[in-house]
């Protein structure tokens, strides 16, 4: 199993919380511009799914590990 220096959980379409909030924060210091209220929407999904294509990640529009790695950088 990968570990990482941050544990983030993996997060989807539904989530709530703070983990969606550092999402959504992140994707949009990679140039979007979410509304950051903690709830993954189809507007935080549609993000997700753009940056996971733009970063030649898998566009499942779940952030995972790969996904948190690439947004943190």
């Amino acid at each position: 199993k990968e570990t990482s220096p941050v544990s983030h959980p993996m997060i989807r379409k539904g989530a709530k919380g703070d983990a969606v909030i550092l999402a959504q924060t992140l994707l949009n210091a990679h140039g979007f511009y979410l509304k950051v209220d903690g709830i993954f929407g189809m507007l935080t999904e549609s993000a997700v799914l753009e940056y996971q294509a733009l970063n030649n990640l898998k566009a499942d529009g779940i952030i995972g590990p790969k996904t948190w790695a690439a947004l943190t950088l």
